[in-house]
């Protein structure tokens, strides 16, 4: 592996200048094995905006609360992102053409969200045949256990919700408001809400 500034660099000199295990680890997952790899920190860098499109797709699937009817493109989406990771695998271990997949179903996924289209079974299933795939590849964030919401703040949200299904913006916004004074951060994203501690 050759770096575009020096002749020799080892995983600690990258964290030093700012990347994280798992970008690098990224990184070099998208070249084939057979290839000698250049690391230079533009590709780093779109390691990293990859990896967070990632994040963000799985963090909005699993926000996803809305019911509705199933879709069928998306299932045949998940069958042919499957059927694509297998054969590459096969075909002398081709990464990057299984990442390419996992990507077109990411893209859909999140146009069918933004469409407001994509409900919590069809969220479910797309999560589940991401984390699938990643029984292999290793690059989705670790699943998290949802932290447990105190009574309070969970009226507050049904409260919330309740508001804007009435389309009373102004007490949704105040209760937003009130959320984010006792330390919550609340987003409101296609089909669902979610919602997170400040940091």
């Amino acid at each position: 592996m050759s770096y575009a500034e020096d002749t020799c660099v080892a995983l600690p000199d990258l964290i030093e200048k700012g990347y994280s295990p798992r970008e690098v680890r990224f990184f070099l997952l998208q070249s084939h094995y057979r290839q000698p790899v250049h690391l230079a920190n533009d590709r780093l860098d779109a390691a990293r905006a990859s990896l967070r499109r990632l994040d963000e797709c799985v963090a909005n699937l699993t926000a996803v609360s809305s019911s509705g009817p199933r879709l069928p493109e998306l299932e045949a989406g998940i069958v042919a992102m499957k059927e694509t990771v297998r054969e590459a695998l096969f075909d002398d271990m081709n990464i990057s053409e299984a990442l390419a997949a996992l990507f077109r179903l990411v893209r859909q996924a999140n146009y069918l969200m933004t469409q407001g289209r994509l409900h919590q079974d069809d969220a479910g299933d797309v999560e589940a045949a991401l984390r699938t795939v990643d029984e292999v590849l290793g690059i989705l964030p670790p699943q998290e256990k949802p932290e447990e919401l105190p009574p309070q703040i969970q009226d507050f949200l049904r409260q919330r919700d309740e508001a804007r299904t009435q389309k009373n913006f102004a007490l949704a916004d105040e209760i937003r408001d009130g959320l984010a004074a006792r330390g919550y951060v609340v987003e409101d994203i296609p089909g669902g809400t979610r919602i997170k501690r400040k940091n």
